[in-house]
This record gives structure tokens, sequence and C-alpha cells, in this order.
């Protein structure tokens, strides 16, 4: 009788317990939506020429766009980030970097900026956003988008006439693993990029390809001097004459400060140019 008594009350300990966690779990999901929700990130607006009037969607009439288009952000808490367009077949989520944005800061420490022109293939239904972080859980509303190439033909847009820009703003970083890190900004209507490393006075030699805005180099060796191109491709081709990045690889180091002291002037921007490639 007393072993019966002690297993229910251990089951009601247990029951409390279980509904306690729920009610936990419960608390922080609602708060996160809520505050995915209610805080608020700013706005921004797309305009059919770069002083051309702002455009936003409503609930029942997209934004139609024709040939190049410029984006323009308005008091937003980020200085920077990405703009996306996603496309939905069925289940599939197509997302589509537009390009990216570095706003200027206001005098209540929010963000404007201006960025184009793009373009985009011609479709309609798409869904234009800001992305400010890695998760893509922070952003102002996005806009409903019907986008149309110049000449209304459907064949595809200007991204398949000509190759993207050079991507802007390549970093080069020596790891203490003797590794080098490559970041770099989105080319807008990239579909790859191609990596290019030399050493001194060596022949620029094709690495890898990617679709990220990074990559890290692991086929290097300590105390030898790199210098790296970064181009941006699609179905048109190629970038050329891409600005290079320098940078010594370190060996590895036990002692943190060590590690510190070997990375001080191990990244370097040049502005020379790729003149060989292999």
């Amino acid at each position: 009788m007393d072993t019966n008594k002690t297993a229910i009350r251990r089951a009601k300990r247990w029951i409390s317990f279980a509904l306690a966690g729920l009610m936990v779990v419960g608390a922080f999901a609602g708060g996160a939506a809520a505050h995915v929700s209610s805080e608020d990130h700013g706005g921004f607006t797309l305009h059919d020429s770069e002083e051309g009037e702002p455009r936003t969607s409503t609930a029942t009439n997209p934004v139609e766009l024709d040939c190049e288009f410029w984006v323009k952000g308005q008091n937003l808490s980020h200085q920077s980030g990405w703009i996306n367009a996603t496309t939905s077949s069925g289940p599939t989520v197509t997302v589509t970097t537009v390009g990216t944005f570095n706003g200027t800061e206001n005098e209540n420490g929010t963000y404007d900026f201006e960025a184009g022109p793009f373009t985009l293939e011609e479709r309609d239904n798409y869904l234009i956003y800001l992305r400010f972080d890695a998760e893509g859980q922070h952003g102002p509303p996005s806009h409903e988008v019907n986008y149309k190439t110049c000449d209304g033909s459907g064949d595809g847009d200007q991204m398949r006439n000509q190759p993207p820009a050079c991507p802007e703003n390549l970093e080069a970083q020596a790891q203490q693993n003797e590794n080098i890190r490559l970041s770099w900004d989105a080319s807008a209507n990239a579909s790859t990029y191609n990596v290019y490393r030399a050493t001194e006075d060596g022949e620029m030699l094709h690495v890898a390809e990617t679709n990220d805005t990074s990559f890290t180099d692991t086929e290097t060796e300590a105390e030898t001097t790199y210098t790296y191109e970064v181009t941006a491709a699609n179905e048109a081709g190629e970038a050329e004459d891409c600005p290079t990045a320098e940078v010594t690889a370190i060996p590895f180091f036990g002692n943190p400060a060590l590690v510190a002291m070997a990375a001080i002037g191990s990244v370097g921007a040049v502005g020379a140019l790729r003149v060989r490639r292999g």
C-alpha cells in the first residue's frame, strides 16, 4: 500500500515537472516570435530608376518592375546585409542574392542606403526582402514583385547577356593552422564565384568554385605569401581583372600571443589586377 502511494506521488511530481517544462518552452517560443514580429527594423522601397518614385507592394498589388531597378532602405536597425529574392515551386523555395547593402548612419542611430541597379530573371511572384544576419530572422517587411525584362520576351534577363561585376571588399586572413580564409561581398546576378591563387612571381591558378561569399584554402604552406583573386560568374561569362588580396600563411603556434603577433600584417588588399590565369 505504501509502495503504491509512493509511486503515485512520484508520478504526480513527474507530470508537474513536464508541464512546467512545456510552459517554459512555450514562453521562449512566444518570446522569439514576438521579437521577430514586433521589433521595428525600418523599411525599404523599390524604384524603377535611380531617381524614380518609391514603390511598395500591398496585400493585393505587387510591385511591377521592368529592366533595371534600385532598392533604398530607410531607418534600418542594421547597417549592412543582403538583398534577396525568393521564388517557390511546390515545396521548393529558391533564394537569389540580388545584391548587398551598406548604409549610412542617421542622427537617431538608424541607417539608410541606396543600391542598384539590379536585374532578375523574368517571372512573377518574387518576394524581395532584406536579410540582416546569417539566420535571416530579422528584417523589415518584404515586397511582392512581378519582374519583366526590358524586351518582355521572357527568354531571360540581362544577367544572361553580360557577366556580373567583380566582387567587392575581398579580404584574406591567415589562420593559425596555415589555412587562409577569404571573404567578399556578393556580386549582383552572380551564380558562382571562382577563386584563383598565385605564389610570389607565380601564375594565377584556379583553386575553387563556390556559391558562397567565403572560402578557406587549406592547400597552403606556412611563411609563404599568396595572392588571391575572386571573380563572379554567371551564364554570360566571368568578370575579368578583379582586385586581388595578398596574405602570408602563418605556422601553427600553441601560444595565442604568438598567433596574434604572427597575424599582424598578414592581411592586405592590393590594387594589382590579374594578368595571368592558368
